[in-house]
């Protein structure tokens, strides 16, 4: 007799009261369902690589954003990392405009027209190098000049020690306007007697002086003030070079003011030698 036929394990899996399927038919489901999963795992998997691809797209958002909520902090990671975070072009125009007023002067540009002596002597004891200051200074000794912006400029080259200084001095005692006016009150005469109060404690006044004295050009009355306010200065052991000084002037008034003022200052100093 024939052993009895065992059933193939495709058989057995289909067992269960169940009608014998053909194994073409098993095999076209088992591919079926094959697909499903294969399908359900890249679905899947796709949907994790786009949650990463998010993430990634959010953190130098975040990044750029975190500048304009805090730019104090911003701004010191990014010096510290020596680099700038790319920003968006809004972000970009925000973050300059927060820088501009730092570069700017301490008065808006439309509040210029009143600024005070001492506004315009900060902007220029700003200027980087003496012969920028000294040019920006010549360009703006004209007649119809701002006689404020002027009379700083000019106390600046003397508080900087410019080499130029003298000669500029004298030229601004030559062009001028020697009156004052309702515009503002006269650069050369308020300049000497500034030279005047600074020429104690400070060479380069006394020389812009002494410079103003000595040129011809100038007029009378300013130059006999200048003298007279550059002998007032010197120390006592240089009042010989104002004897010789005087020696050479060829104006008859500005030789009697100068000697009144060289005879002043040597009466004082013989009255306050001891006997």
């Amino acid at each position: 007799m024939h052993a009895p036929l065992e059933l193939t394990p495709i058989a057995r899996l289909l067992a269960n009261d169940e009608p014998f399927r053909s194994v073409a038919a098993f095999e076209r489901k088992a591919r079926a369902e094959t697909a499903l999963v294969c399908a359900v795992a890249l679905a899947g998997l796709l949907s994790v690589l786009v949650s990463i691809v998010r993430m990634g797209s959010l953190e130098p958002a975040q990044v750029a954003a975190s500048p304009l909520e805090h730019p104090a902090e911003a701004g010191a990671s990014a010096l510290e990392a020596g680099q700038r975070s790319i920003l968006p072009a809004s972000a970009v125009a925000d973050d300059r405009d927060a820088e501009i007023p730092a570069l700017q002067p301490r008065l808006k540009t439309e509040e210029r027209a009143r600024w005070s002596e001492r506004d315009y002597r900060e902007e220029f004891l700003a200027v980087p190098s003496e012969q920028e200051l000294a040019e920006r200074v010549a360009t703006l000794l004209a007649p119809d000049g701002n006689r404020t912006q002027q009379l700083a400029a000019l106390q600046v080259l003397v508080l900087r020690e410019v080499t130029m200084a003298p000669d500029l001095g004298a030229r601004a005692a030559r062009e001028l306007p020697l009156d004052s006016t309702s515009v503002g009150e006269s650069v050369p005469r308020a300049f000497v007697a500034w030279l005047g109060r600074e020429g104690a404690r400070s060479i380069t006044a006394r020389n812009v002086l002494d410079s103003i004295a000595a040129d011809a050009r100038v007029d009378a009355q300013l130059r006999a003030a200048a003298l007279r306010a550059w002998i007032a200065v010197l120390p006592e052991d240089e009042l010989g070079l104002a004897a010789a000084r005087l020696g050479r002037e060829a104006d008859d008034t500005v030789y009697a003011s100068a000697l009144s003022s060289l005879e002043q200052r040597r009466g004082l100093a013989t009255t306050a030698e001891p006997e």
